[in-house]
């Protein structure tokens, strides 16, 4: 058998040391699976060398190490970068601590095609005044792309920390990029140099009127036109020409709005975009005057006209008088020009959207709206205003607005779609909010400015999409602008009273944590919970978030919010700090070391740091004698090792054993001796003073005898006396003193003092007794030795 045993053991250590020699001891490589191109960054990681000199193969040869191919081992990491690839490094790569234990061979897939990498100037995005949008386009790359500026073409570079396609830069300098993605990264790009010099717009009128030619110029400073490209935007919205100068041949109010530009030197030099020009433009009326065939332009801002008409010989005669220069014309035909301009709606109409057309013409002339050729009689405040309140599709048509039926504006059509829109209010989980507050968000389809916000009934001053609210009540929203007015919203319930029990906790690393959200009047069932760690947001949906194994990664401050539906929600709890204490917790006992035989004494169990809800579990010995006790200490007569140790929470978290407190009981000797001096000294005390009672009952005893005798001897006149009653009886004396004689024989005399000093000494006796037997009993449990 034992022979048997022997050779399997060595069969099975044979077995394990062939294995581990030729599994190479677990060398692993990690080669890049995309294809490297001309010069671009790869890196080959090798792993599970144990520390020991690693050798790279390319094709079972030893790798070539030089300037482009490093090797850089440490105990824990080992790689070959490849810096600047070429199509030679194309090949079979492994890794291993010698010829025989190496990894399994991997290829690295090496073009002879160079990857495009470039950076140019983005015309499609419109960052602010001051700066310039950059583009890095990566050919056949999806991981990250890595930014870089130098101060100048020969100086260094360093990170800007971007990694988006594009970014907006504001500082002059040269501008690369890079693709890197882990152990590989492309080669840099081509640069871009934003210059230090901020063209201006000069534009020749700032203040135009309609019909009027303005012209903007971009001013490089040092630039001529022929070196540079220009960039014209109107509002941040690109516009057509690339030359030096912008011109507008005939303003219309549409040209109206801030233009600037940015000027750009072959395809790697630009300067960053100019703050912007204003261009204002005036609309006006003009009277068209046909006067002997000779066309005149007067502005009615100069001139007030009057218009006369006279019926004479069948001849119209119009006369006009010059208020301003005092001169009276006739024989002229004059033709009124008015400028009449409907605005309306750009967004989409929906129903039950309220609608507002506002009209524009010559000052001081009664404006009337119309709809599919018709006038509208309708009560307005104003004449250059009309409102449509709950828009329905009965309200489709083609309006317009003007002095009569044939001066009018434009037409424009009012389309109204089949439903109504939808404006609602949600609270927001993914923005990140103040304690105590909950962001909202007004959502209405086809808007994305202009809305208004109510508490209750009472309007906010606040206009933006998302409000941050901390106080409770009914919120709602609407959009509006200028020409449309949107439904209201449902409203959404704000509750305060939220909070995360338990407050603080501090646990330990490994220990189960339970935050829970409490909700005043809040049930289970009703609600969806929302928490969130030092302001980001956690997946868990449920009243209580559980951590089950503390890490220090957990430590933080917790909120919760809750929410019932989609229209009631609570602000953002307080935040509750959980601390992670990374140290398991320190368990002593303490007490005395040393009992006299038949004592006992207590031990206490304490944990530091210092923490509340722990139960205790005591050994005497390595055997386990009380458990899972909520008191911290125990009280024992028996001698030997104590040990405690803490735990709680579900499922238990224990502490270490506590250091060993040896117990040791003293005395055993002594105890024996110590003990019969106690029982000399009672015992005769005991005796004397029951020898005394006894007497002294005795002595009573004898008394009362011969008191016995003399009322014997009472007894016997008692007894003539009786027989005289008789007599005087017979003899028909009064019947009240036969009564009073038979009475006072009869009757029982008093207790006397004597039977009362007996009942005295009988108690005594027994009260002595009992004291003796317990005080000799109990030196005489003193004196045995307990069992164990």
């Amino acid at each position: 058998m034992g022979a048997s045993l022997l050779w399997t053991l060595s069969y099975i250590l044979f077995s394990v040391v062939v294995c581990k020699q030729a599994t190479g001891d677990n060398v692993t490589l990690s080669v890049p699976s995309h294809t490297v191109y001309l010069e671009d960054t790869v890196t080959l990681y090798c792993s599970g060398h144990d520390g020991k000199h690693v050798q790279f193969y390319k094709d079972g040869s030893p790798a070539q190490l030089d300037s482009q191919h490093v090797l850089e081992q440490g105990q824990y990491y080992a790689y070959l970068a490849i810096y600047s690839a070429s199509q030679s490094d194309d090949g079979l790569y492994s890794c291993g601590t010698n010829n025989e234990t190496q990894s399994a061979q991997k290829l690295l897939t090496a073009t002879a095609s160079s990857r495009r990498v470039e950076v140019t100037v983005s015309n499609t995005d419109s960052p602010a005044g001051g700066s310039v949008t950059l583009s890095c386009d990566v050919h056949d790359w999806n991981g990250k792309l890595k930014w870089y500026r130098a101060a100048g073409p020969f100086s260094p570079k360093e990170n800007i920390d971007k990694y988006e396609k594009t970014v907006s830069v504001s500082q002059r300098g040269v501008y690369y990029c890079r693709g890197v993605n882990g152990p590989a990264a492309t080669k840099q790009s081509t640069s871009v140099t934003v210059v230090d010099t901020v063209p201006t717009v000069r534009v020749s009128e700032s203040e135009v009127f309609v019909g009027e030619r303005v012209s903007l110029r971009c001013e490089v400073e040092g630039g001529a036109d022929t070196d540079w490209t220009y960039h014209w935007r109107k509002n941040r919205l690109n516009l057509c020409p690339t030359s030096r100068e912008y011109t507008v041949w005939s303003v219309s109010e549409s040209d109206r709005g801030e233009y600037s530009c940015r000027a750009q030197r072959g395809p790697h030099i630009t300067t960053v975009w100019s703050t912007s020009s204003s261009v204002s433009v005036q609309s006006e009326s003009v009277i068209s005057l046909d006067f002997r065939k000779k066309q005149v332009n007067v502005d009615v801002t100069n001139i007030e006209v009057e218009l006369i008409e006279e019926e004479k010989t069948g001849d119209k005669q119009d006369r006009t008088k010059d208020r301003t220069l005092g001169n009276t014309c006739g024989d002229g035909n004059w033709v009124r020009k008015a400028s009449v301009t409907l605005q309306t709606p750009v967004r989409p109409v929906y129903q039950g959207d309220s609608v507002t057309l506002l009209c524009s013409g010559p000052a001081q002339r009664h404006l009337h709206f119309y709809k599919d050729g018709s006038q509208l009689q309708l009560k307005r405040t104003t004449s250059d205003q009309l409102t449509i309140s709950g828009v329905s599709k009965s309200d489709e048509g083609q309006y317009s607005c003007g002095i009569n039926e044939k001066v009018q504006s434009d037409t424009w059509r009012l389309t109204v779609t089949e439903r109504h829109r939808r404006v609602t209010v949600t609270p927001l989980s993914s923005a990140v909010s103040a304690v105590g507050s909950v962001i909202l968000s007004c959502n209405i389809e086809g808007f994305t400015e202009g809305y208004r916000w109510f508490r209750g009934e009472s309007s906010l001053s606040k206009t933006s999409q998302w409000i941050s609210v901390s106080r409770g009540g009914e919120y709602s929203c609407r959009g509006q602008d200028q020409f449309i007015l949107t439904p209201q919203s449902l409203t959404v319930t704000v509750i305060e009273t939220v909070s995360v029990t338990p407050n603080g906790p501090e646990v330990f690393v490994g220990e189960r944590v339970s935050l829970r959200c409490e909700v005043e009047g809040g049930a289970d069932t009703d609600w969806t919970y929302h928490w969130r760690k030092n302001r980001l947001n956690l997946r868990p949906t449920s009243r209580e978030y559980t951590v089950w194994s503390v890490s220090e990664s957990d430590r933080g401050e917790y909120s919760c919010r809750a929410q019932r539906g989609p229209h009631i929600t609570t602000v953002w709890s307080t935040s509750s700090s959980v601390s992670v204490l990374l140290n398991k917790p320190q368990v002593t006992v303490t007490g005395a070391s040393q009992l006299l035989k038949g004592d006992s004494v207590q031990l206490f169990c304490s944990v530091s740091p210092s923490s509340s809800g722990w139960k205790y579990d005591w050994s005497r010995n390595e055997q386990l004698f009380k458990e899972s006790s909520s008191e911290a200490q125990v009280t024992v007569s028996e001698a030997g090792e104590y040990q405690c140790r803490a735990h709680r929470g579900e499922p238990p978290y224990f502490t270490e054993l506590s250091h060993k407190l040896s117990l040791t009981v003293t005395g055993e000797a002594k105890g024996d001796v110590s003990s019969f001096p106690v029982m000399w000294v009672v015992g005769p005390v005991c005796a004397v003073v029951l020898l005394i009672l006894l007497l002294l009952l005795w002595s009573y005893i004898k008394t009362k005898g011969k008191s016995s005798s003399s009322e014997n001897g009472e007894a016997g006149e008692s007894q003539d006396n009786q027989q005289q009653l008789y007599s005087s009886l017979l003899h028909g004396r009064e019947a009240k003193k036969l009564t009073d004689t038979f009475t006072s024989a009869h009757t029982k005399p008093p207790i006397s003092h004597e039977a009362s000093r007996a009942a005295l000494l009988c108690c005594l006796l027994t009260l002595t007794a009992l004291t003796c037997h317990v005080l000799l009993s109990s030196s005489f449990r003193r004196s045995t030795p307990p069992r164990t």
